[in-house]
């Protein structure tokens, strides 16, 4: 039910792309509810016209992860969550509407980090919609382990262009 307090609660991923196949094809899903909606951790992943509809993003969830930096958004609906990239190295999000809270979090992790930093590679935003009232793309910097010095220190052959903003700013950083 809709109305059921315990979906403020949720733990549950939707679904994992967790598998030795890298190349998988999620198309074509609606996702309600749940901590995340769709966990990826292998960079040849296409997720192409899924929907993930939740309210936990403004308690910490996602729409959809990346793990590892690498994969395919493509038409897809965020509604009121987000696409959580961490270190970005190669990822493509595009053609995709951002409602609501929802928007692209670009993160580094200490754990990969060369003298404490990280570098976003390849990240290739362009042809979406961010309607909201928040922004559109935000640069985390807060280390996702407690490592002193953890921040994102460069962006290179990046391109985020041609995207419409519907009562958004462009971006913010939390340094």
């Amino acid at each position: 039910r809709y109305d059921d307090p315990r979906r403020y609660n949720a733990t549950a991923i939707g679904i994992m792309l967790n598998g030795t196949e890298h190349d998988s094809t999620l198309q074509n899903w609606v996702i309600f509810e749940g901590r995340t909606g769709v966990v990826s951790h292998n960079g040849a992943n296409l997720l192409s016209n899924v929907h993930t509809w939740n309210d936990s993003g403004q308690r910490g969830g996602h729409g959809i992860q990346l793990i590892g930096g690498r994969g395919r958004v493509v038409n897809c609906y965020l509604d009121f969550n987000s696409v959580e990239v961490t270190n970005v190295q190669d990822v493509l999000i595009t053609g995709s509407l951002f409602l609501g809270h929802a928007a692209i979090v670009v993160r580094g992790d200490a754990a990969v980090s060369i003298f404490g930093s990280t570098r976003v590679r390849n990240l290739v935003v362009t042809n979406n919609v961010f309607k909201n009232a928040n922004v559109s793309i935000v640069v985390d910097e807060r280390a996702l382990l407690p490592i002193a010095g953890q921040h994102i220190s460069t962006i290179i052959d990046s391109v985020i262009e041609n995207n419409q903003y519907i009562n958004a700013s462009l971006g913010r950083s939390s340094r």
